[in-house]
């Protein structure tokens, strides 16, 4: 991590010094991150939006060309969903089987977590701006998990105890040590196990600049999973639809070297 933060600082550094001479357009930008997740009832990704905070910097060169790099603070979304047979009746399921034909046994456990995370995003890109205004940008980004916080939704469906209830019998307390109850449950945690820590990818987009306002539009592919684990349930890649509003100032912010200035005439 902290390698990584000292090439940050060394490539910005390089940037000033070598196009410090050159006009530069930088300032605050606020938008909105969607981020494709499935919600549970819904078997289509949706996009569910999350807040976008930052700043974006890049000198100009030969009129319509512009490098643009940043650092912002993304709000996104992930979830999976996976069902899978339940273990909790593997001890008894080939004897009660055996003895009564037909009866159903197949136990199933699904599971569906949402999780929210936030990231700080370290965006580099190429901008082509034609005379009308409009521009096309690409280039890519990479970005570090700050903290995630997730919803986890469990729900074990065990046809035995639909035909009686163990509640019944008396055998409650009993059944229950080692078999989970019929239903649903859900648990809370703030925790970024199981999420990748460093992601990155590329991006694409496009916009205009009104005067000192820029409006943009993004779209992000990671390169990496959004998670370290539960791969086989699915996960997708970080990806990300990006729409802000920055406002830009112009000028020659940073010089790459001060030199003296004489008066000849107090000289001599």
């Amino acid at each position: 991590m902290k390698n990584l933060l000292a090439l940050i600082v060394a490539l910005f550094i390089s940037i000033f010094g070598i196009y410090g001479q050159n006009e530069w357009r930088l300032g605050p930008s606020v938008g909105t991150s969607l981020s494709p997740i499935k919600f549970k009832d819904s078997p289509n990704a949706l996009l569910k939006p999350g807040l976008s905070l930052g700043f974006n910097a890049g000198p100009v060169w030969e009129k319509n060309w512009q490098l643009n790099f940043g650092l912002s603070f993304q709000q996104r979304y992930t979830s999976f969903q996976n069902v899978e047979p339940s273990g909790a009746l593997d001890l008894i399921s080939g004897l009660l089987s055996g003895i009564v034909q037909g009866l159903d046994l197949e136990a199933t456990e699904s599971v569906y977590s949402e999780t929210t995370y936030w990231t700080v995003d370290f965006p580099i890109n190429m901008q082509y701006k034609f005379n009308s205004g409009f521009f096309l940008e690409a280039g890519g980004y990479f970005n570090l998990l700050m903290n995630a916080s997730s919803n986890v939704e469990t729900n074990s469906h065990i046809p035995l105890f639909e035909v009686f209830d163990p509640q019944d019998l008396g055998l409650g307390g009993i059944v229950n040590s080692f078999i989970p109850e019929n239903g649903t449950t859900t648990t809370s945690n703030q925790s970024t196990n199981g999420l990748t820590g460093l992601g990155g990818g590329l991006s694409a987009g496009l916009g205009a600049d009104l005067d000192n306002i820029r409006l943009s539009v993004f779209y992000q592919y990671g390169l990496t999973d959004i998670r370290s684990d539960n791969v086989q349930a699915g996960v997708k890649n970080q990806q990300a639809l990006s729409i802000s509003i920055t406002y830009l100032f112009s000028g020659q912010f940073f010089r790459s070297g001060l030199r003296p200035k004489y008066n000849l005439e107090l000289i001599k």
